[in-house]
């Protein structure tokens, strides 16, 4: 039917639905063709909805006296239901039957004509029934390879049929439902077994929902599969209301196979990363595409990251054991920062027992630690430290366990105390508070001798000096001035007073001496000044190792 008036509209020939009256005469026919359009409306209904295949139930199981197919439901290619009310098990003769050790089961929909017992008289026989009963019958074929989406027995013209078209209710026209494959093996007793085989290569057909969203009656959650539209990037999508009811897009998915996730996500197994599409291939030179060997580009391309895109505004709060991106406004600069935070106990535990650790796996599988940084962020580093770049040091903390502080501390001692003792000569006129060091009784030596040597130290100050401390060295240097073997000693402490001189008992230096070359002799001998100042005056003595003459 066409219109030509203010708009044009084209009908098709679509489906006759009786319309009944008061004191209608009703025929056998207006009641079949009401019975057929509801039978059409449902089975289009079915397929458009839901597709075809298995709707419940329907597995294959073993069984005490064999294989039997679950009670279930399922929905063939034109929309007919099938369903097995009881278990139905399969014939023990089946597998002779066909002469075939591997049977394929199907589930088929079958039409039969029925009549009932009614009072009176009626013309009976074929074609003169009273009711269709509908039935599903199990078929048995010879196991083959095969495509359980699309059966042999279905005309390819059929294999697409779509809702809008008129659904068969001919049994002729088949459209078997794959169960499941049983194959039978024996032993050498021929003991008969039968097993299921796994549906893994041969999936069983399955119904499907067919729709563009799915809407939660409460209003509180959607899901959208696909979109009508061609520019709607959008594949998969789960959407739940923000306070104004507005739907906010958590996890999405785009015909780029990209997924999106916002808000927090929390993984309860391992986060595999595999290489990105572009590093499975072989790299490409040239216009003839000949392949060669991966490049470090290429390796490159094939690492995958954890990329954090828009920064979140600082937490107000601790907000530990998170890894977030932020930025933050210092000295009135934008500071952009990755955090990884982590939870400090306070009082109440030991900020070192919560720790980022970056480490690897040994061969036992045991973890082993390269850097840590614990919750009250000391930094720890195993191993060696390799800087490319300019290391710069932080300000120095008063902390006594902090070596650089107890190295600062006595670098500024010792300035304090230089200074100290450049004013002395002024304070206490006729001289200041000195010592002198001296390296005595030293004997000369050929190679593979033996050095005997002692040290003197003179107090010539006005005033006495304690805690007086000997410090010496013996380095083994060869012709090139390269040591190659050196002693230490330590000899001390006492006091000295004004005027006083102590000398060392004598020692003995038997290192390696097997060649020419020097032996070195470094003495630095420190005290206690009257001021509680730090008084040191160091001398060294070299010493040929030489070969007599004559």
């Amino acid at each position: 039917m066409v219109e030509h008036e203010q708009g044009s509209a084209v009908a098709t020939a679509g489906a006759t639905r009786i319309r009944f009256r008061e004191r209608q005469l009703l025929r056998a026919g207006d009641l079949a063709a009401e019975q057929a359009y509801h039978v059409a409306m449902r089975r289009r209904h079915n397929r458009a909805m839901h597709g075809w295949g298995i709707v419940r139930g329907l597995r294959l199981l073993h069984m005490p006296g064999g294989v039997e197919v679950e009670a279930g439901m399922a929905v063939d290619g034109y929309g007919r239901e099938l369903f097995i009310a009881e278990p139905l098990a399969i014939p023990e003769d089946s597998f002779e039957r066909l002469e075939s050790t591997a049977l394929d089961v199907w589930l088929i929909y079958d039409r039969v004509e029925e009549t009932t017992q009614v009072r009176g008289r009626f013309a009976c026989g074929a074609g003169r029934h009273n009711r269709w009963r509908e039935l599903s019958r199990l078929r048995l074929t010879p196991a083959r390879r095969h495509n359980p989406h699309a059966p042999a027995e279905v005309p390819d013209d059929d294999l697409s049929f779509a809702a809008h078209e008129t659904p068969t209710d001919d049994p002729a026209r088949e459209w078997p439902v794959y169960l499941g494959t049983i194959v039978r093996t024996e032993n050498g007793q021929n003991v008969r077994r039968e097993s299921i085989e796994p549906s893994n290569e041969l999936p069983r057909p399955a119904v499907k929902l067919v729709g563009e969203k799915v809407a939660a009656p409460s209003g509180r959650a959607r899901v959208q599969v696909g979109s009508e539209l061609a520019s709607e990037s959008q594949r998969f999508s789960v959407s739940l209301p923000d306070a104004h009811g507005t739907y906010i897009e958590h996890l999405s998915i785009d015909r780029a196979g990209q997924t999106n996730l916002r808000g927090n996500a929390r993984l309860g197994g391992n986060l595999s990363m595999r290489k990105s599409r572009q590093a499975q291939a072989p790299s490409q030179v040239g216009s003839d595409h000949c392949s060669r060997a991966r490049t470090r580009a290429d390796e490159e391309l094939a690492a995958r990251a954890v990329i954090f895109r828009p920064p979140v505004a600082p937490p107000a709060e601790a907000a530990p054991w998170q890894i977030y991106r932020t930025t933050l406004t210092r000295d009135k600069k934008q500071v952009r920062q990755l955090r990884v935070e982590l939870a400090h106990p306070g009082d109440e535990g030991d900020p070192r027992l919560n720790k980022l650790a970056v480490g690897q796996c040994d061969a036992t599988g045991r973890f082993n630690s390269c850097l840590t940084v614990t919750a009250d962020c000391l930094v720890t580093i195993v191993g060696d430290l390799k800087v490319n770049g300019q290391l710069i040091e932080g300000a120095i903390k008063a902390d006594p366990t902090d070596p650089r502080f107890g190295a600062e501390l006595l670098n500024q001692w010792s300035k304090g105390v230089a200074a100290a003792k450049a004013q002395l000569p002024n304070v206490f006129p006729g001289g200041g508070v000195e010592l002198e060091v001296m390296v005595e009784s030293v004997n000369a030596i050929a190679p593979g001798g033996v050095l005997n040597y002692a040290i003197k130290v003179v107090n010539k100050g006005l005033s006495g000096i304690t805690n007086v401390q000997l410090y010496i060295n013996v380095a083994y240097e060869n012709t090139s001035g390269v040591v190659i073997a050196s002693e230490k000693r330590t000899y001390g402490s006492f006091n000295l007073a004004s005027g006083e001189a102590k000398t060392s008992s004598s020692f003995t230096y038997g290192g390696a001496t097997n060649t020419t070359g020097t032996l070195v002799i470094t003495a630095t001998v420190i005290g206690v000044g009257a001021l509680s100042n730090v008084i040191s005056e160091k001398v060294e003595k070299p010493v040929e190792v030489y070969e007599p003459i004559g």
